[in-house]
């Protein structure tokens, strides 16, 4: 008889706890053209015979937890799976095993170990209908048998029943503690505070003899709780039936507190236990260690969130303080407030980047020091100071025990201040260092992340003020500057006296430039020396010396003077070796301004401009303010000049004219005299002739001849 053929592969569910033994089967069957399901214990092979519905089960007899004969009677008590066929898998270890499991409702069984060549045949046997069933005359024993088996296995677990009960009773009484326990904890104590009130009450609700929570999110945070020592620990298996207390043992679990795959420490917590408990409380635990790390978590981001939103108002504080005002200094002053008030320092210091490479000096303080500083020197290879170090590496610095720390300089004065911990932030304008923010603590201070990174913000708030201040200023002092110019413009080309003109621009420089004195000097018409023309509030007895003082071109300091373009300055003018020549030695002077004037490429004469009282530190600005009103002076000594030029041409044209005239005059009244000589002429000539003949006839010694001899 040929073999049955099916359209679709049958399916079979094998129900066996040994994983080499499932192995075994699946090979042997699917090379049989069989589709496996499998299950590794009664419950989920129960589940996947509901879900899959197969055309026949495989069950081993001897599973964990269910055994075979429950589950049997199990899947027989569903319509869909009453008339699926069950064949037991089993090994026979006692006489009547076989009966028993026909008996409980499976209808064959195959032996193990199996026969793997007999084995497919066999299986296709029971799909083809085979059934085994016991004798009539056994049946019954053996069912006596299966349902006292039943009966002391139901009673098992009522027992059981009642046990978890007491358990799940005890539980709930826990449960309830703990969330007591949770529902008063707000985030708005902090973490160790939250930390230490939450570990108490959960150290009294679930009995542990200690309770101990370290945290490394954040940092730092350590809090151990001592539970109840009086009395009976409280287990939740206690007053269950188990041993006596005094065979109770000391267990320590260290539980992981994660929240998002993402460790925040540990929670250490010791207990004395009977035997048997502890996995009970190690699964209560695991919800409290939960419990804890969700308060951690929350009030972490709580404690985040105030600061973040402490961040904001600081900033939105900062933008309001540092845009009502356009004043440098006042933004540096309020900048320095700020920080000091949000980050609780003792003094707050800012310096700026000089135009003198490596220098800063102090613009604004806030807190009190016993010897200020009022600029600091760093070298181009300096990493170890302080400011060094920002300068090189162009980020903050925190700096808990800044005398600890290896290469800082000026140890005297941090030691006379008391200054412990230091915070230095850079301040950046398009990207270029022009200063550091110093932020000073006379106490240890430990410096969080949130904490450098609300200074930065502030930083970077204060350097965008401080560009629009100093846009605001430049454009002030060069609308200053373009009216000086114009001013002076106006008063040169309103006269044309020279020495009026060097008044009017020598009191413009001064005044523009916040000078004491100034004075000018042109050069002589032979061009061999300067010779002094001006002076503008300089002292009475200095004035009388300038005066008399000309200033040779062949003196080898002015020589080299002639030869710059650009002006001659210096902000500490008694040590610069520019300015030794005797002649700036007439007056006591802190800084010195020489700005030539210069016409077609050669130096017509220039300004002196002094200040006397305080040092002045010279801007790009101010320098080419100063250059123009030299090229105004210049422009207009030049036309003076030129006026003067052409004011002799006119006196000279003048006389040349008035001389022209006189000759005219004089040719006409020469031509005149010769017209009248020759009328006179022609009878003069006759009568000359007549006195000569009457001479020649006349002798000598006649009175008539005497008279014709004169």
């Amino acid at each position: 008889m040929p073999a049955r053929t099916f359209e679709k592969k049958p399916k079979i569910l094998y129900i066996e706890d040994n994983r080499e033994n499932r192995m075994l089967v699946r090979a042997v069957l699917e090379a049989s053209g069989y589709t496996i399901v499998e299950a590794e214990d009664g419950l989920a092979g129960i589940e996947a015979a509901i879900r899959e519905e197969p055309a026949l089960i495989l069950l081993d007899i001897n599973l964990p937890g269910v055994d075979g004969y429950e589950i049997v009677a199990i899947l027989k008590s569903f319509p869909n799976l009453a008339s699926t066929p069950v064949i037991a898998v089993t090994a026979y270890a006692m006489q009547g095993d076989r009966q028993r499991t026909l008996v409980a409702g499976c209808d064959g069984y195959i032996q193990k170990p199996i026969n793997v060549d007999a084995f497919p045949g066999e299986v296709a046997e029971f799909l083809g209908g085979k059934r085994e069933r016991v004798e009539g005359r056994e049946e019954g024993v053996y069912l006596r048998e299966l349902n006292q088996r039943l009966v002391y296995r139901l009673l098992n677990q009522v027992e059981e029943l009642k046990r978890l009960n007491q358990h799940f009773v005890r539980r709930a009484s826990q449960l309830a503690d703990l969330h007591r326990a949770v529902q008063d904890i707000t985030s708005e104590l902090g973490v160790a505070p939250m930390l230490e009130r939450l570990l108490n009450a959960l150290a009294q609700a679930i009995g542990t003899t200690s309770l101990r929570v370290d945290l490394s999110d954040p940092p730092g945070v350590s809090v151990v709780v001592a539970g109840a020592t009086s009395g009976q620990p409280r287990s939740v298996l206690s007053g269950a039936g188990v041993e006596p207390a005094g065979e109770w043992t000391d267990v320590e679990w260290r539980m992981p507190l994660t929240v998002r795959e993402r460790q925040l420490g540990v929670m250490v917590a010791r207990h004395v236990l009977p035997p048997g408990a502890k996995a009970d409380e190690e699964q209560l635990l695991k919800i409290v260690a939960d419990q804890v790390a969700i308060a951690v978590e929350n009030s972490r981001l709580y404690e985040g969130q105030t600061r973040r939103a402490g961040e904001q108002a600081s900033l939105v504080e900062a933008g309001r303080l540092l845009t009502g005002t356009l004043q440098v200094s006042e933004v540096l002053q309020r900048l320095s407030e700020l920080v000091r008030t949000r980050l609780g320092a003792d003094v707050v210091r800012i310096l700026l980047r000089d135009e003198a490479p490596g220098e800063f000096r102090l613009h604004a303080q806030v807190g009190s020091t016993r010897a200020p500083r009022k600029s600091a020197h760093v070298a181009s290879d300096d990493d170890e100071g302080l400011v060094g170090w920002i300068m090189e590496h162009r980020s903050a610095l925190a700096v808990s025990d800044v005398l600890a720390r290896p290469g800082v300089k000026h140890l005297d004065w941090l030691r006379s201040e008391g200054f412990v911990s230091f915070l230095g932030l850079p301040l950046f304008l398009e990207n270029h260092l022009v200063g550091v923010l110093a932020v000073w603590y006379r106490a240890p201070h430990t410096f969080l992340p949130d904490e450098i990174a609300l200074g930065e913000a502030l930083a970077t708030s204060a350097t965008a003020a401080i560009r629009n201040a100093r846009l605001y200023e430049e454009t002030q002092e060069r609308l200053r500057h373009t009216a000086t110019l114009l001013a002076v413009s106006q008063d040169a080309s309103s006269t044309l006296d020279l020495t009026e003109v060097l008044r009017r621009c020598t009191r413009a420089m001064v005044r523009a430039l916040g000078a004491d004195t100034g004075g000018a000097w042109l050069s002589s018409a032979a061009r061999d020396r300067f010779l002094p023309i001006v002076g503008y509030r300089v002292p009475k007895d200095v004035l009388d010396v300038l005066a008399r003082t000309e200033i040779a071109r062949a003196d080898p300091m002015v020589q080299e003077w002639g030869r710059l373009e650009d002006a001659i300055h210096a902000d500490d003018s008694q040590g610069d070796p520019r300015f030794a020549h005797p002649i700036a030695r007439v007056l006591p002077h802190k800084s010195l301004l020489v700005q030539p004037m210069r016409w077609k490429g050669e130096t017509i004469g220039g300004f002196a401009v002094a200040w006397l009282r305080d040092t002045h530190r010279f801007t790009t600005d101010e320098l080419q303010l100063a250059q123009g009103i030299a090229l105004q002076a210049a422009v207009a000594a030049e036309n003076s000049r030129l006026y003067e030029g052409v004011k002799q041409q006119m006196a000279e044209l003048k006389q040349t004219q008035a001389q022209l005239i006189q000759s005219t005059k004089l040719a006409a009244i020469g031509e005149l005299a010769a017209n009248i000589a020759h009328e006179i002429n022609n009878p003069l000539t006759s009568v000359l002739g007549f006195a000569s003949f009457l001479k020649e006839r006349i002798e000598p010694g006649q009175p008539m001849r005497e008279e014709l001899d004169l």
